[in-house]
């Protein structure tokens, strides 16, 4: 039976829970303004309902958390931890008896939460918002194509393809009086026709087109085409592949039956949605024992640690998956070789400071800081 929650402990996530969610909410906004640029043009420019860019908008988030919250945690533990030192408040804590375990028991409880939730993001969340954003994104463009429906509106349905109907009738889908200009290598293409009508076709839709004609210009030196037609069949591309979503998109189950059959990428995407939640254990425990120092340094030392620490955590990340697609390393090792190199220097890390050991790191940097100031301050501490 767990014991219950000390006031310590609850002190330490005080301190830990306010960054955590700071760090979340301010990297998530700043990911989310590139994509929200991306995304504002299709209302600005393309005409897409305000709607459809919202709910994008929020079906990106799940693909972000998976990233932000291990860094937020590692962060939020590093500050914390930090703090605590720099006021020697965990000299206390070890005075009155309390080891290094006790001392990180709020960590790991936090750990430990913040895991749990970003696995249920990589293994359920991410891959349904991941196909539900295709699907509203070929909505989107499917919307933005009736447009065209509206009389009097020139709309770039796609890219290079403009459309403009005269009149309309909303109940049958029919366009009266089209013009059509498409933009191609060879030259611009006029088409004119009596009527047509958008219709779903394969990967794209069509737009069928009834007594018409076709006007083609090269440019100068090139010849003038001019081509009568009855019925014109024109296909316009959506950006979509709802009808067969990529591994990431795929729900975990099916994932996992393609890994059990051999398929290297469903195993590689397998263990990547395992690895990424276990980070924050790795994060946790090593965050909080770099954390602890006996220096008064401020904030920045944390931020400091936090950005090596997640620059040597993605290049491994990126080794083991450029290992992992050429064949050099198996799956499960190349996605899980981050946690394992920084699950080690976790480990070492903690086995120093519960013996109040620094780090070999700390070491350095204290006798750098030292010489630094001698050559600054020279003569003084020195006997009268």
């Amino acid at each position: 039976m767990l014991a219950p929650m000390r006031v310590l402990d609850r002190y330490v996530l005080t301190e830990c829970l306010p960054t955590l969610v700071l760090s979340l909410v301010v990297f998530s906004f700043v990911l989310m303004m590139h994509r929200l640029f991306l995304l504002s043009d299709l209302v600005i420019a393309r005409g897409a309902p305000l709607g459809d860019v919202l709910r994008l908008l929020a079906l990106a988030l799940p693909a972000l958390f998976p990233v932000l919250l291990p860094v937020s945690l590692l962060l939020a533990v590093l500050l914390a931890m930090g703090r605590l030192s720099a006021d020697s408040e965990v000299v206390v804590m070890r005075a009155c008896g309390l080891s290094l375990a006790q001392n990180l028991r709020p960590v790991a409880a936090l750990s430990v939460a913040v895991m749990l939730v970003t696995g249920a993001t990589t293994l359920w969340a991410q891959p349904r918002a991941a196909r539900a954003f295709q699907e509203v994104l070929y909505a989107s463009f499917r919307n933005r194509i009736d447009l065209a429906t509206e009389a009097g509106v020139f709309t770039e349905v796609a890219r290079g393809i403009t459309v403009y109907a005269d009149r309309t009738d909303r109940k049958t889908g029919v366009l009266g009086d089209v013009f059509i200009r498409l933009r191609q290598d060879g030259g611009d293409v006029w088409i004119l026709a009596r009527e047509g009508r958008l219709a779903p076709r394969g990967s794209g839709l069509e737009l069928a087109l009834t007594d018409g004609e076709m006007h083609q210009f090269g440019g100068p030196g090139k010849p003038y085409r001019r081509l009568r037609f009855e019925r014109y069949d024109l296909t316009v591309p959506l950006p979509t592949r709802t009808w067969a979503p990529e591994v990431t998109e795929q729900p975990t189950t099916t994932v996992v039956r393609a890994a059990l059959a051999g398929r290297r990428d469903a195993r590689m995407e397998l263990h990547g949605r395992l690895a990424v939640p276990a980070a924050c254990l790795v994060f946790g425990l090593l965050g909080a024992s770099l954390g602890l120092h006996h220096s008064r340094s401020g904030r920045s030392r944390g931020v400091v640690l936090c950005l090596l620490v997640l620059l040597a955590y993605y290049a491994l990340l990126t080794t083991g998956r450029t290992l992992g697609k050429r064949g050099a390393l198996p799956p499960e090792a190349a996605m899980w070789l981050p946690n394992l190199a920084l699950g080690a220097a976790a480990v070492y890390a903690y086995r120093r400071k519960s013996r109040e050991a620094p780090l070999a790191f700390e070491e350095a940097a204290a006798r750098w800081a030292a010489r630094v100031r001698s050559r600054l301050r020279p003569g003084r501490g020195e006997a009268p």
